[in-house]
C-alpha cells in the first residue's frame, strides 16, 4: 500500500475439530450429614441432588488446544457458555445448575491458544425430572 505508517497483521490458525460422541445422562451425589441427631425419623430429606452428566469424546492431540467451550440452552434461555474446561483429555463435565422439569440442550467446541474456536458438536439433551432429588 501506498501508506506507509499502517501496519498490518496477520494471523493463521488451523481449526480444530469438533468433540464427537456427545451424550448427556442423569448422574446424583449422595446428601449426608442432614437429620442426623433429630429426636426420631426426619420425614421428606432427599438421599441424593439429582445433576447432568455430559460425555463427549476428545479430539486429537494438538499443541494449540486451549479449552473446551460448554454451552446449555433451554426454553428460558438461548445459548449460554457455562464452562470453559481446559484438560485436553477431560470428557465429562457435571451441570449441576440445569434446570428440573425442563429439558436442557447441550453443545461443545474445542478453542485454540489463539481464542480461535472450532465448530460445535452436536446436541445432546436431557431432561432432569422434577423434584431433582430422590
Amino acid at each position: 500500500a501506498a501508506d506507509t505508517t499502517s501496519t498490518a497483521i496477520v494471523m493463521f490458525s488451523q481449526e480444530l475439530p469438533a468433540p464427537t460422541g456427545t451424550a448427556a445422562a442423569l448422574t446424583s451425589m449422595p446428601v449426608s450429614g442432614i437429620g442426623q441427631g433429630c429426636a426420631g425419623a426426619p420425614e421428606c430429606i432427599p438421599e441424593s441432588i439429582y445433576a447432568t452428566a455430559l460425555t463427549w469424546t476428545a479430539i486429537p492431540v494438538t499443541g494449540a488446544f486451549a479449552y473446551y467451550e460448554i454451552q446449555r440452552s433451554d426454553d428460558l434461555t438461548d445459548w449460554a457458555s457455562i464452562a470453559n474446561v481446559t484438560g485436553h483429555h477431560t470428557t465429562s463435565f457435571t451441570d449441576w445448575e440445569a434446570r428440573v422439569g425442563m429439558e436442557s440442550d447441550y453443545r461443545i467446541r474445542s478453542v485454540n491458544v489463539s481464542d480461535f474456536a472450532g465448530p460445535w458438536s452436536a446436541t445432546a439433551s436431557f431432561t432432569l425430572t422434577a423434584p431433582g432429588v430422590g
